[in-house]
């Protein structure tokens, strides 16, 4: 039975999200929290700067499909379906932590060298009154191709 995590990949990912802290401390952000969220199969990373509150959600969902793809749950594992499910999914939140890595350098590089304003940065994952986020209600706000727009 192939091991769906191992010690190195584990030490990339939190390697990845030890930089990214560095990272968010280094542009002024004094609160950083991350949340695995097994049944959403989704990484979040929270943190606040200056009283603006970021939730930047990551999905694993194409990295655990992929996986299970390519090595399905047999009855003869040693382990229920579900569970060798969740370790999909926790070895997939594992894998995206580098890839989030890549796309929070570029960002707080920008903000470090006066490229864009942090608020511009991260706009679309700023939460708003509510927890959600500016994304979350421009989304609602984007007419359907289906609709009738001559109203």
């Amino acid at each position: 039975m192939p091991r769906l995590t191992s010690p190195t990949s584990n030490d990339k990912a939190y390697s990845a999200r030890a930089d990214i802290d560095r990272m968010l401390k280094r542009i002024g952000c004094d609160t950083i929290f991350w949340v695995e969220d097994i049944d959403q199969c989704e990484l979040r990373l929270l943190f606040q700067r200056k009283g603006i509150r970021v939730m930047l959600p990551v999905s694993a969902r194409m990295w655990t499909s992929l996986f299970l793809r390519l090595r399905p749950w047999k009855p003869d594992n040693r382990m229920s379906e579900q569970h060798y499910y969740n370790n999909a999914v926790r070895q997939g939140l594992m894998a995206i932590s580098p890839m989030l890595k890549s796309w929070m350098f570029g960002q707080v590089n920008a903000v470090e060298n006066g490229l864009v304003p942090f608020e511009r940065a991260f706009l679309p994952n700023i939460q708003i009154n509510n927890d959600q986020t500016v994304a979350d209600v421009a989304v609602k706000l984007i007419p359907r191709p289906d609709a009738d727009i001559s109203k």
